[in-house]
């Protein structure tokens, strides 16, 4: 068996190996196939961005949360085409005008043919610091938090992620916006910035780590990008009262799906 990557994948009658699929795609999978198994994992949210005016001394945007993510087997699949669908990474607020302040959602990805339809969802958004709340996901984003306040977490989902956490002010780590849910753990441990944790899989031969939630702002600044094909939320900005320069979010990382044939 070997290791594939690539758009379209046909397997030989008797063939197997692991196929990568870094964006959306299909394979062909023929009868006698013993064994799929598979990891499916959407985009990461972005992270929200700092809305500042003179009465504010510092404010900062949420993070977004992980893509959700599955993992599994399916004994005797059928034969036949299977469609791959990669979600995007959500796009990081822009601080342009109110409306694009919060980040987006990451998109969904899924496998579906035949009966099979499995999917997961994108990661939250993470919240502005104008008392935006993170949004719902695969994994929860993260509060902002600033002048007016701080948002509340956004939800995840069971089975595919966890919470993201509000952002918060005078606690033990300061004041900042808070850190997007993990595929593993919600966020918010030890510090309510800290990231949710993601969940290691080796179904590629190595143990690489997928959905990882993006860390709360204490900072000044953009946010951080997550990582290409992983799912990984993004951080958001920050920024001082006085700052000329508009901050962003960053965008969260696009999703995977990586399916191995016995």
């Amino acid at each position: 068996m070997g290791m594939y990557w690539g758009i379209i994948q046909q397997v030989q009658f008797g063939g197997g190996g692991t196929f990568i699929f870094p964006s959306s795609g299909s394979i062909i999978i023929p009868a006698g196939v013993t064994t799929m198994e598979y990891l499916i994992v959407a985009g990461g949210g972005g992270g929200g961005v700092a809305y500042y005016d003179n009465s504010s001394q510092y404010a900062r945007g949420g993070a977004g949360g992980a893509g959700g993510m599955k993992t599994g087997t399916i004994n005797s699949p059928a034969a036949g085409t299977y469609t791959i669908t990669i979600g995007a990474g959500g796009a990081g607020g822009l601080g342009t005008n109110l409306s694009n302040y919060d980040g987006s959602n990451g998109g969904n990805s899924s496998i579906v043919g035949g009966i099979i339809n499995i999917s997961t969802t994108g990661g939250g958004g993470g919240g502005s610091s104008t008392s935006k709340s993170g949004k719902n996901g695969g994994s929860g984003g993260g509060g902002g938090w600033g002048t007016y306040g701080w948002g509340f977490k956004g939800f995840g989902i069971a089975g595919q992620g966890n919470d993201g956490h509000e952002g918060h002010s005078n606690g033990s780590g300061g004041n900042g916006s808070g850190g997007g849910g993990g595929a593993l753990t919600a966020a918010g441990t030890p510090f309510p910035e800290s990231a949710g944790l993601g969940k290691s899989s080796s179904i590629t031969g190595v143990a690489v780590t997928y959905a990882s939630g993006g860390a709360g702002q204490q900072g000044l600044g953009n946010g951080t990008n997550g990582a290409v094909n992983s799912g990984n939320g993004a951080k958001g900005g920050g920024a001082y009262y006085n700052d000329s320069v508009k901050k962003i979010g960053g965008t969260g990382g696009s999703g995977i799906v990586v399916i191995k044939l016995t």
